[in-house]
């Protein structure tokens, strides 16, 4: 047999983010690298030291790729007519996608329809997809061609799209509702894989009366809604809540737009005992897990989750941390949130801004409900262990090897 090791390449062009996607492929790479050549790739220049310290994992064997900027970000539509458009755009993707045929492997993250792969075999991971509501992509097709078109190839798919596609043989969802949207988007079906936590990193310490919120500050498409949950906290706290302190923990990067929305957030809470945590090393984010009696949730409250559910959590990770830690979540009742949360057995599902405060309340007077929902939460929590994430990669990758000349191991 040939011992020669396979490679593998894992594209991610959102690396820099450091987010709950990142994290995802992160870990694809920490379970691979023991026996495959494994390269991460994105077009900045985020090294595999601040991937290993942002999400505590060990990345030893995997190499760093640093792509050149794709071609098709710099694409101009001229006016010699849509065939020749057509075919040079064409040309300009697989120009872009020529590197992923040096690979056995091709494991890809994205939110919109990939670009081609020329490797053996890929695999498409693949997050809530954006669409633009205006062009009536989920409205009812009265004619034949659309009707046609929407059984052939999908929702409002292309042939270049459904072509592209095509190269990839595994597509996996990131949690429930975003399959059921690229399903209804694009006529694709998905296999679900949650990403996964080392939960022994989370424990609970003795209790304090905090709610904890975690999550980025970032005013546009994800928008975790801290202004929100800042106004909320100072209503209960009119309202006779005495003792607490909300607590607010995330990143804020050197974007247009974030900084001020966090300054605002801050500005909104004096007065009131909320305290913020920006850019909270890994350490700290354990220890507020750890005394926190609450967790809150509220990423796409005032959104319509049928026109807008990209605005919406995908899945909800942070949720996970907070339940292996002992917290009991008040979370939304959108999005990914409940496939994580069974409101009233290991945590409340809210949809108003009145049920999330009588959650509340009544969780605060600390009877032998929030005693249960915390145990009930922490062993649920166990249910989207690291382990078991890494267990699905393997059966994953190791479904391909039919196709390989070498077998996977």
């Amino acid at each position: 047999m040939n011992s020669k090791r396979l490679k593998v390449g894992i594209y991610d062009p959102y690396l820099c983010e450091l987010g709950g996607g990142e994290r995802y492929v992160a870990i694809f790479a920490e379970t691979l690298q023991d026996h495959y050549d494994v390269e991460l790739m994105s077009h900045d220049s985020t090294s595999i030291y601040e991937i290993e310290k942002r999400f505590t994992l060990d990345l030893g064997n995997v190499k760093k790729r640093e792509l050149p900027p794709k071609t098709g970000e710099k694409r101009t539509t001229n006016r010699r007519g849509w065939v020749r458009n057509l075919l040079e755009h064409r040309a300009e993707d697989r120009k872009d996608a020529q590197f992923t045929s040096e690979y056995d492997l091709f494991i890809n993250l994205s939110n919109s329809i990939p670009n081609y792969s020329f490797a053996r075999n890929s695999i498409l991971l693949l997050q809530m997809p954006y669409f633009d509501t205006s062009d009536d992509r989920l409205g009812d097709r009265t004619s034949l061609r659309e009707r046609v078109r929407h059984r052939l190839f999908g929702a409002s798919l292309t042939m270049e799209e459904v072509l592209k596609l095509k190269c990839y043989q595994k597509k996996i969802a990131n949690s429930h509702f975003t399959r059921k949207w690229i399903h209804r988007l694009w006529n694709v079906d998905c296999e679900v894989v949650y990403t996964g936590l080392d939960t022994s990193l989370f424990q609970p310490a003795p209790k304090e009366n905090i709610i904890l919120s975690v999550g980025r500050f970032q005013p546009d498409l994800f928008c975790k809604n801290q202004h929100i949950l800042v106004e909320v906290f100072k209503e209960l706290c009119e309202e006779g809540l005495m003792g607490w302190e909300l607590h607010m923990a995330g990143g804020v990067a050197e974007k247009p737009g974030q900084s001020e929305y966090f300054l605002r957030v801050k500005k909104a809470a004096e007065g009131y005992p909320i305290i913020f945590h920006p850019n909270a090393a890994f350490d700290e984010l354990r220890d507020l897990y750890s005394r926190s009696r609450m967790f809150w949730h509220a990423t796409g409250l005032t959104e319509d989750e049928v026109k807008t559910p990209w605005r919406m959590e995908h899945f909800g990770l942070t949720t996970v941390e907070a339940m292996s830690a002992g917290c009991v979540p008040v979370v939304i009742n959108k999005g990914g949130q409940p496939e994580i949360v069974t409101n009233e057995t290991d945590g409340f599902l809210w949809n108003t801004v009145d049920e999330l405060k009588s959650r509340t309340m009544s969780l605060a007077e600390g009877t032998e409900l929030e005693t249960k929902l915390r145990l009930r939460a922490m062993d649920r929590s166990h249910d989207f262990e690291k382990s078991l994430f890494q267990r699905n990669i393997r059966a994953i990758v190791g479904s391909l090897q039919h196709s390989y000349e070498e077998a996977f191991v």
